[in-house]
């Protein structure tokens, strides 16, 4: 994610700050040190979009280990959600393998890429994936 623009609602200033800034009380103008209160709901937003923006890295990064793992290519129609489960992803894998790789085999190659246990990944099928880089 890019940096956050901040325009100084009293001298009219930009000042550039990481997004991670949003989750600080308070950040102050680079040219006034006029501060400008985040509130309680702009700092919930932040840290929910940076938790998807931080999943979603994380999950391409285990998709694109899979493609290269097991020979495969995925679609962009694939997962057509913002959030997908063990199951979606066992699921359009297999598909993508035929019948030459078995579903235990595919759920060990993702426990293996994503430091989840294969027992976690049976026990939780349908819960979402939440992996990170």
């Amino acid at each position: 994610m890019g940096p956050w623009v901040y325009v100084c609602e009293q001298c009219n200033g930009k000042s550039c700050f990481q997004v991670s800034d949003m989750l600080l009380p308070q950040v102050t103008c680079s040219h006034c040190g006029h501060p400008k209160i985040n509130s309680p709901e702009a700092i919930t937003r932040t840290r929910v979009l940076l938790d998807r923006h931080n999943w979603y890295a994380g999950f391409l990064e285990l998709l694109m280990d899979m493609e290269d793992k097991l020979g495969i290519e995925f679609r962009d129609d694939d997962f057509p959600g913002p959030f997908v489960t063990w199951r979606q992803l066992l699921e359009v894998t297999g598909s993508r393998c035929g019948t030459s790789v078995k579903e235990e085999n595919i759920i060990a190659e993702m426990a293996a890429l994503s430091s989840v246990t294969t027992d976690a990944i049976r026990e939780g099928l349908d819960n979402l994936i939440n992996y990170q880089a």
